[in-house]
């Protein structure tokens, strides 16, 4: 299990402690991320199925992860719908709500409805994604059409394409 704050709004209160506390117990091994070079500390006693690291790469780490969760920043859910795993989603302002509604309308996570999680909320909301496998293989689904769009390099291509030709960009 993956858990990130994000890279602005980085307060560990808002989501890394409460997800560490949420998770403690559960039979789960916990990987968080502060997205600050060099920060490790968030103010608990890290729980014994669990570590803290600064940076790591989602590409390889979302490979052998069962579950994101994320403040609902663009980055940490398509990250994670690329790599076709379920989020429990806490958003709390700028685009995060409405990200995490997408995410939860979508079938592929749920939508805890606010940036400020309790830990049980976290705990019951990553049983939930454990016990019902409907939101793997949506998340799953979700990844194989991402990846048949092309992602960034295909997008910045199509964005090439249509600032040298001024004309409508219609995928092949």
């Amino acid at each position: 299990m993956l858990v990130t704050q994000g890279t602005h709004n980085r307060n560990p209160a808002d989501l890394l402690r409460p997800a560490l506390l949420g998770l403690a117990d559960l039979e789960v091994e916990v990987v968080a991320t502060t997205g600050r070079r060099g920060v490790t500390d968030v103010g608990i006693e890290i729980p014994a199925n669990a570590r803290v690291v600064d940076f790591l790469d989602f590409r390889v780490a979302l490979a052998d992860t069962s579950i994101l969760v994320t403040n609902g920043g663009w980055g940490g859910v398509l990250e994670g719908l690329s790599a076709g795993v379920p989020l429990v989603v806490a958003g709390g302002d700028i685009d995060k709500p409405e990200n995490a509604a997408r995410v939860a309308r979508s079938g592929a996570g749920i939508n805890l409805r606010t940036g400020h999680p309790r830990p049980a909320a976290i705990a019951k909301a990553i049983v939930q994604l454990l016990d019902d496998p409907s939101y793997a293989r949506r998340a799953g689904e979700l990844g194989a059409e991402l990846d048949q769009l092309g992602g960034a390099g295909t997008a910045a291509d199509l964005i090439e394409e249509l600032n040298r030709t001024r004309a409508v960009v219609r995928r092949g």
